[in-house]
């Protein structure tokens, strides 16, 4: 009777935690776009475009050869490192001048802050823009060097993080089966033991 109390508990965890994580192994496109949100810029490229978010950099921004964005996601976050090999460059003053990262699923982000780490002077939350499938970052104006840092913390609804993966699906069945298969099995024990 022990391992099916082991086991019920075992099964209620795995009900409990969340199966997904929230960015993570979502897959994104990026370009850069100049002058609108509409436009992508043609000196503006993301290698690899697209990209599933891991471990590290998953992708680097290469704007007309002498800028570069490296760009980390985490499960919550994003962070962009410049690198540039002019002295203090400004970007075009426009309606927009930035990346925008393109999901092919729902993100389901509710909400976002600047992370501490964020060093770009004038980069402020009016410039973050998340829709259902996108993150732009509005970098339109702006001046950067070498060491400049943008990165944005995300907060999730419920839905994009509790619903199960398969696998989660998977495990959990194969424990009520093997839950059932012991009851059965004790039940079947106790009626040969009575005489």
């Amino acid at each position: 009777m022990k391992s099916v109390h082991i086991l019920a508990a075992t099964i209620s965890l795995m009900m409990a935690s969340p199966a997904s994580a929230a960015l993570l192994g979502k897959e994104f496109t990026a370009d850069y776009y100049v002058p609108n949100a509409a436009t992508p810029y043609d000196q503006g490229s993301f290698t690899p475009s697209p990209f599933v978010v891991g471990a590290g950099v998953e992708t680097v921004g290469n704007i007309e050869n002498v800028t570069f964005l490296s760009t980390n996601f985490g499960d919550q976050n994003l962070r962009i490192d410049f690198s540039t090999l002019l002295n203090s460059p400004r970007l075009n003053d426009a309606t927009f001048s930035g990346p925008i990262f393109t999901s092919t699923t729902l993100l389901g982000i509710t909400g976002f802050t600047l992370n501490a780490s964020t060093n770009l002077t004038g980069f402020d939350a009016d410039r973050v823009l998340i829709t259902n499938y996108g993150i732009g970052l509005n970098l339109e104006g702006l001046s950067y060097v070498t060491g400049s840092v943008v990165a944005v913390d995300f907060a999730f609804g419920r839905e994009a993080s509790a619903i199960p993966e398969p696998a989660t699906w998977a495990l959990m069945i194969i424990g009520f089966g093997a839950l059932g298969s012991t009851v059965r099995a004790s039940r079947r024990k106790d009626r040969l033991a009575k005489p």
